[in-house]
């Protein structure tokens, strides 16, 4: 990570990480229930094998290291506090960075970007992701993933007067901005991919087990994460 000290919103991140960051020891149990998740299964189809792989925003590692496992090589990215965690779990290739600078890495280094529930944490999501197709060879892949803001769920939250914004005492730093499929395909086209693919994931984890049922029956009306596969152009 750069010598400069980290901005206050980072700052908050990391402060959240230091009391949230999860035992370094690896669960078994718990990586089987990461992999089963439908956001997990829909990056690994995705991604395949034989790839060179940035995961940026990796957090515990869990999802690198199923990647990793897949058959690829995965180069992890987050802040300290996670890239520790992250190596001690996974014995993961990870290098501690502030995501809002600049990507430590030469151009066309990687196959394969994985942006997963991180970008909407970004400020400047348009530069971050021209980064992405900077270090991204010729014809290699970006996957997002990022909250649908017109799930049911929000709108439900609309309703009664909240937001999924109202969510940011915890770090300062979290939900910045609102994507709709349509918005997400414009900006990842505006920083010069081609969209290829889209899937609505139900949600991770809900204290409500009736919505993860809806949303897997129903994703397009009730889908609250939406993953973008996207292409940069071979020219």
């Amino acid at each position: 990570m750069a010598d400069k000290p980290l901005p206050p919103r980072v700052s908050g991140v990391q402060r959240h990480y230091r009391l949230n960051a999860p035992h370094p020891g690896a669960d078994s149990d718990a990586v089987e229930r990461i992999r089963a998740l439908p956001i997990t299964r829909i990056i690994l189809d995705w991604v395949g094998e034989g790839r060179r792989v940035l995961d940026l925003g990796c957090h515990d590692g869990d999802i690198s290291a199923l990647v990793r496992d897949a058959g690829n090589e995965v180069v992890g990215v987050d802040l300290p506090e996670m890239v520790e965690v992250a190596q001690r779990r996974h014995g993961l290739e990870a290098v501690a960075h502030d995501l809002n600078r600049p990507l430590p890495f030469p151009d066309g280094d990687f196959d394969t970007v994985v942006a997963a529930s991180i970008l909407d944490d970004i400020p400047d999501d348009l530069t971050f992701l021209e980064e992405c197709r900077r270090v991204l060879t010729k014809g290699g892949e970006l996957i997002v993933v990022v909250p649908n803001e017109v799930s049911l769920y929000r709108r439900f939250q609309s309703l009664l007067g909240g937001s999924s914004r109202d969510y940011t005492a915890t770090t300062g730093y979290h939900t910045l901005h609102c994507y709709t499929l349509r918005g997400i395909r414009t900006l990842v086209n505006t920083a010069g991919f081609e969209v290829v693919e889209h899937a609505k994931c139900p949600k991770r984890y809900s204290r409500i087990p009736l919505r993860y049922h809806l949303e897997r029956l129903l994703p397009a009306t009730f889908a609250t994460d939406l993953a973008i596969r996207a292409v940069r152009p071979d020219r």
